[in-house]
């Protein structure tokens, strides 16, 4: 992923974030479920929001919002351990460990909130796919690359793309600061997979539940043992 202009690293408050992009209209509906804001939500208004919603881990312990402690400087195998620690956390305590005024862990927590059962599922394969003796497998990678950066992709039989929906929290991120176009990594969903009350619209809470569903179960069948092909974001 492109790195963030350094005018832009302040994260300065903007609501109307949402009118930057039409794919920002996924994530708007966890939005609108915030009190009204005149800058970031803390970590408290998030949490709560989060257990209205009744977000979950897949172990069935709520989502809270934690404030993010200091990340100490060090080698890459220091970083690697600190995302281990990040995941372990939330699967064994539903602590999402987020920095405060930052848009990176905000779009984070409103992507927990649209996708609950994808995101819950992310965190459990990257605990389910350790290895005794490796740092990080590529499974493991794959499942952090889409978690940032992934994009589901909906086709018809033709094989013509339908809708696609952001559901890596960085591309929102860099969306925001103007860094597009930019690569997503892709996971396609077939039509036939959907149901009706999700094809119906193709948009709104059906078709994000349907697929959200869908998405969550290819991740526990390990769909990211093997490659994926990207897809181009753009204006």
């Amino acid at each position: 992923m492109a790195s963030a202009p350094s005018n832009l690293q302040v994260n300065i408050w903007d609501s109307q974030f949402g009118n930057l992009h039409t794919d920002f209209r996924f994530i708007i509906e966890a939005f609108e479920q915030l009190p009204p804001l005149q800058d970031f939500p803390d970590q408290r208004c998030l949490s709560q929001c989060a257990m209205s919603l009744g977000i979950k881990t897949a172990t069935g312990v709520p989502i809270q919002f934690i404030p993010a402690k200091p990340r100490p400087r060090g080698a890459a195998r220091r970083r690697r351990k600190d995302e281990h620690d990040y995941e372990l956390r939330i699967f064994n305590h539903g602590e999402v460990s987020t920095r405060s005024r930052n848009w990176h862990d905000f779009f984070n927590a409103l992507v927990w909130m649209t996708y609950p059962a994808t995101k819950a599922a992310l965190n459990a394969r990257q605990i389910a796919a350790r290895v005794p003796g490796i740092v990080r497998t590529r499974e493991q990678d794959r499942l952090t690359m889409f978690d940032e950066g992934g994009v589901i992709t909906v086709v018809a039989e033709d094989g013509s793309v339908i809708t696609r929906h952001i559901i890596g929290h960085a591309i929102f991120e860099l969306i925001c600061q103007k860094q597009l176009p930019v690569r997503g990594m892709q996971l396609v969903v077939p039509t036939n997979e959907l149901q009706p009350e999700g094809v119906a619209s193709w948009q709104g809470p059906a078709l994000t539940a349907d697929l959200d569903r869908i998405v969550a179960t290819k991740i526990r069948n390990q769909v990211f043992t093997t490659s994926h092909a990207s897809c181009l974001i753009t204006n």
